[in-house]
């Protein structure tokens, strides 16, 4: 309560004194108190007795003092006490020292904050307790007439309240003030806490990366040194214990890859640890720090130093930018140890692996070289090699190495540089030592390809050896052959000129013989390499039985080769006569296929060349253009001259090339092959003489079906200037029609036309005049001479030899030359009758183009009618849109009508007189003679007709149409007055529906308006509940802040009564011995004073 709320409660005559007086007061009170208690005063002291406190009162006012001067007392160890400096040690910060000098430690505030939550929990008592009793009790007396020591009364009440109330200030200010510093030594601990930790994790870090995860060989000595060979083990290299001991280097405990694995898991785990106390120190010291900061700048009333927050930003930078990337830098550096023990220990593997290698290789130089053992070294040295060189060097940038780097830890890029540096030697080591075993395999395989080069040539000696005696068999016994014979050539008959006979072995002899002199050139090479490389074989370990069987095979070789070539040379000599015969035997029959060629040519020419009867839609002449040539065939080229030509050529040939040399033949004249070749000579020259007079006889039925193939084009002539007549009438009738042309220039052309016509007509009839004196007949010369009768069917290509031809042999003819003349006959008459059905064809088109002129005056006349009859449907249609104008009235109504009568018995007869002029053309154009199917055709006439027709019927139409228009004027006449009245009506009407409209749509828009305003004003409700229920929110966290407070501060209210009400009856009794000591001193002093 505080000191104005009492003061209202007092009267306003009522001063207060001076605090010095109030002991002065309060003694005054007891002795007032205790005068009142004596029987022994008079009529003033009694009355003023019957005012006085009561005894109980009394003891509640010693009290009361003595708490007042606990309050003083209070007051003045507050004021005491050092002040709290907040931020002090600001350049301690500024060094970000641990301990700052002058700030409180956590056990001095705690005993602050003991003392403290004492007095607040003795002053809550006096508040809610003493205070609150004395204060009623100073109300009471206010009450009553006062006396001065009721005055005393009140003014100690009052300056008891003052000095409660400011203990309560300095309790309150100082209950801040302990409060920000637990927030500042909060901030204080966690600051020192992070820069300890740090240190700390940077000297792990250190002593990680300077310790285990660097790596070194030393790492692999866990299991000793491999002992070294003694000098007596030498002897046993290559053995099983020898390879044993070599191999247990690299599969030493150190080098074993679970042990490795466990190491490297080790290592990873620790650095995982390293990344998680990293962002342990981030998330929980240095944020804690952060947040601790924040709520001090918070709750500070003074602003926080520039120096807190430098160092919170230099506590953030340093524990959490700088070791941002040192998990990361960690774990490089675990795997740069990974890969650094990766590549040290498949490196010294592969070394260990060179050297036992070596050892193998050494020992097996001392037995005959095998092609496993040469793969296996090669193989295993070359897969040495390629492991080694596909090691990239670490010390070369850009080959994948890990080398981490971190600003924090500097040493670690020598450590990179001694890493890469030692394991670039070990690789150094490991190449050197690789590429010794590699020439050391080289070697054993220069040995391999020595027994191997010898193994080849002995075996391709063997292999030679079977060819030579395989050729050697053909040559002398023939091939074997399933479509041909392979016997060796046999001179004795004439079969032998057949080129089926031998067939097979000449084909196979030259390739026979070639593979005999590839034989040989094969002995003459590698007869001398063989021996020379089994001189090579003296220097190496090579089997004795292998060197002798290899010279056997050479010598075998070289005395096999000599008894081939006699045998060659003979084969080859009969093979050569046989071919020569051949020869000459293949020129004779070539003249007789040239023959061939020849007749057939001639033939060919004569059933190419012939006249052939032409088509009937050729004679009558469809189509007009020349037929097109024939597809020329192997032979058409040749005419009767080439062919006399080469028959000359022919007899040339055969008398000098195949006569000449027959006789110089070197062929036994007794021999049975001469006399048959002989005959066939013989019958080959009386075959070319009978050529001869058949190419005589193809050159005149080709002259035959020249003539007539021109008589055929002057017809095609013919007919095509005809074709170009009746084009030209038939354009010419096209322009009288389409008006294309002028009239000046279409009676010119017409005359032209004409004239054309009749010289076209002389033509005709000279050449069809001219046709029996042209034609040339072949039938009584071709049926002179020596010729068979005709085939029946005729092959051009014969199948002719030297073996089918006879003396006296006779060609056959083709075909029947009689035949032939007929046909020649049957096509000129053809031709005439053609050009005589043209000539009728051009009079009808002359016919046609009459008829025309007279359809354009029927089309003009037609036209002018029609555009009359368009004018008057032209003003039928104004006086219908007269009728159909919304601006009539009934006076323009019966103009119209007028108009309209006027116009129906004027035009009508006018217009009904125009069709008789044009009927009178129709009918002469029907008068033409030969017209009508052509007219009909193209609808000259008829199209005509029917436009007449139509021009008729639109002419009735357009009056019925006029005669219904006045009717429909009387109509619309009548039902006008009946239209104005309902325009009358629905304009009110529609007049009536807009208010009502409108109305409906003023109603609408209020209906909305007052629906957004509904809308928003639910939106507002909305969003103020919201606000309520987060005020709610807020409040109900507020409130059970405060009762968790409140229960708090009940428990330790219960604690001190249950302390007080322990020390309560100790204290009664010693206030009761005080108040029977007062007692009796009071007895004493009132028996004193009666």
């Amino acid at each position: 309560m505080s000191v104005g709320s009492l003061q209202a409660e007092i009267p306003p005559a009522v001063g207060v004194e001076a605090s010095g007086t109030l002991d002065k007061n309060v003694t005054s009170l007891l002795e007032s108190s205790n005068t009142s208690e004596s029987p022994m005063q008079d009529s003033s002291i009694a009355d003023h007795a019957e005012q006085a406190l009561e005894s109980h009162e009394v003891v509640e006012l010693q009290a009361f003092s003595k708490r007042k001067e606990w309050i003083v007392d209070k007051i003045k160890f507050l004021e005491n006490m050092p002040p709290i400096e907040l931020f002090v040690g600001l350049d301690a910060i500024r060094t970000s020292a641990d301990i700052i000098p002058g700030l409180p430690t956590r056990a001095e505030l705690q005993q602050w904050l003991i003392e403290h939550d004492k007095i607040e929990k003795e002053t809550e008592l006096f508040d809610s307790g003493e205070l609150k009793k004395f204060k009623q009790f100073t109300k009471a007396t206010a009450k009553r007439n006062l006396s001065p020591e009721d005055t005393d009364l009140i003014e100690l009440t009052l300056t008891t309240i003052y000095e409660f109330d400011k203990l309560l200030h300095l309790l309150r200010d100082r209950s801040e003030n302990l409060d920000l510093l637990g927030i500042r030594l909060t901030w204080e601990e966690q600051r020192a806490t992070a820069w300890v930790e740090r240190r700390k994790l940077l000297a792990d870090l250190q002593a990680f990366l300077s310790g285990r995860s660097r790596w070194s060989p030393a790492v692999y000595e866990t299991a000793g040194k491999p002992e070294e060979p003694s000098p007596s083990s030498s002897t046993r290299r290559g053995s099983i214990m020898s390879i044993a001991s070599d191999s247990s280097y690299s599969s030493s405990p150190g080098f074993s890859r679970s042990a490795r694995f466990i190491l490297a898991e080790a290592l990873s785990k620790d650095a995982a640890q390293f990344a998680g106390r990293i962002s342990s120190l981030r998330h929980t010291k240095i944020s804690a720090a952060g947040k601790a900061l924040d709520k001090l700048i918070d709750h500070s009333r003074k602003p926080v130093p520039e120096e807190f927050l430098d160092e919170q930003d230099k506590l953030e930078d340093h524990g959490i930018n700088e070791l941002e990337n040192v998990g990361k830098f960690v774990m490089d550096v675990v795997t740069q140890w990974r890969k650094a023990d990766e590549f040290y220990v498949e490196t010294v593997k592969d070394q260990a692996a060179a050297r036992m290698l070596y050892e193998e290789i050494e020992t097996a130089k001392l037995s005959h070289p095998s092609a496993r053992q040469d793969t296996l070294y090669t193989s295993r040295a070359s897969a040495i090699g390629r492991r080694l060189l596909s090691r990239k060097n670490p010390a070369v940038s850009g080959n994948g190495f890990p080398k981490p780097s971190h600003p924090l830890f500097p040493d670690q890029k020598e450590s990179n540089k001694h890493i890469t540096q030692l394991l670039q030697s070990e690789l150094t080591a490991a190449i050197d030592q690789a590429r010794k075993v590699e020439q050391s395999a080289q070697d054993y395989h220069a040995a391999f390809e020595t027994v191997k080069r010898v193994e080849a040539l002995c075996s391709s000696a063997r292999a030679l050896f079977e060819r030579y005696s395989s050729i050697m068999e053909r040559l002398q016994n023939g091939v074997s052959a399933t479509d041909g014979d392979g016997t060796p050539p046999d001179l004795s008959t004439h079969q032998c000129l057949d080129p089926t006979q031998h067939s097979t072995f000449l084909a196979l002899l030259p390739s026979l013989l070639q593979e005999a002199q590839d034989a040989d050139d094969e002995a003459k090479i590698l007869v001398p390499k063989a021996r020379a490389a089994l001189l090579g074989t003296n220097e190496i370990q090579v089997d004795p039985i292998f060197h002798s069987d290899s010279l056997a095979a050479v010598d075998n070789l070289t005395s096999l080769m000599a008894s081939l070539n006699e045998v060659r040379e003979d084969v080859a000599s009969r093979a050569s006569l046989l071919r020569d015969a051949r020869k000459l035997w293949s020129s004779a029959e070539v003249i007789v296929r040239e023959l061939e060629l020849v007749r057939g040519s001639a033939d060919e020419s004569m059933q190419r060349n012939h006249w052939r009867h032409q088509s009937t839609s050729t004679a009558s002449g469809q189509p007009l253009t020349p037929e097109s040539p024939r597809s020329p065939s192997i032979s058409s080229s040749m005419s009767t001259e080439n062919a006399l030509e080469t028959l000359a050529q022919l007899e040339v040939k055969l008398s000098q090339e195949v006569l000449t040399r027959f006789s110089s033949l070197a062929i036994s004249p007794d021999a049975e092959l001469r006399t048959y070749m002989s005959q066939s000579f013989e019958g080959l020259s009386i075959t070319l003489s009978q050529v001869k007079r058949f190419v005589h006889l193809s050159e005149n039925v080709q002259q035959q079906a020249l003539v007539m193939s021109t008589v055929r084009s002057e017809m095609h002539d013919l007919q095509l200037r005809l074709e170009v007549l009746k084009d030209g009438f038939e354009q010419l009738t096209d322009g009288v029609l389409n008006d294309q042309m002028p009239v000046e220039s279409l009676d010119e052309t017409e005359l032209k036309l004409v004239e054309d016509a009749h010289v076209l007509q002389e033509a005709v009839q000279e050449f069809t005049s001219s046709l029996p004196h042209r034609i040339l007949f072949v039938a009584p010369d071709a049926l002179k001479g020596n010729f068979l009768p005709v085939k029946r069917r005729f092959s051009v290509t014969g199948n002719v030899t030297l073996d089918s031809l006879k003396l006296n042999s006779q060609l056959e003819l083709p075909f029947d030359l009689s035949s032939l003349d007929d046909v020649v006959r049957t096509d000129c008459n053809a031709f005439s009758l053609n050009l005589t059905g043209a000539i009728s064809s051009l009079d009808r088109k002359r016919q046609y183009l009459r008829a025309a002129h007279l359809a354009k005056e029927v089309d003009k006349q037609l036209e002018v009618l029609t555009t009359d009859v368009h004018s008057a449907a032209e003003e039928v249609e104004t006086l219908r849109g007269r009728l159909h104008d919304s601006t009539h009235d009934l006076d323009s109504f019966e103009s119209l009508l007028a108009d309209t009568s006027r116009f129906f018995d004027s035009r009508r007869p006018e217009l009904a007189r125009s069709f008789s002029p044009i009927r009178e053309l129709l009918r002469n154009i029907d008068a033409l003679p030969g017209v009508w199917d052509v007219t009909s055709d193209k609808g000259l006439l008829m199209g005509r007709i029917h436009a007449v027709d139509d021009a008729e019927l639109e002419l009735k139409a357009l009056f019925e149409g006029l005669s219904s228009l006045k009717s429909q004027i009387s109509e619309m006449r009548r039902t006008e007055e009946l239209r104005i009245e309902e325009q009358r009506l629905q304009a009110q009407r529609l007049e009536e529906q807009r208010l009502e409209a409108q109305r409906l749509e003023e109603e609408r828009l209020e209906t909305q308006r007052f629906k957004e305003q509904r809308l928003e004003q639910e939106q507002l409700e909305q969003e103020q509940l919201e606000q309520e229920r987060l005020e709610q929110e807020r409040l109900a966290e507020r409130r059970l802040e405060e009762q968790r407070l409140e229960k708090q501060r009940l428990e330790e209210q219960r604690l001190e009564e249950q302390r007080l009400a322990e020390e309560k009856p100790r204290s009664e009794a010693l206030r009761a011995a005080e108040l029977k000591q007062q007692a009796e001193d009071d007895s004493s002093y009132g028996w004193f004073r009666s």
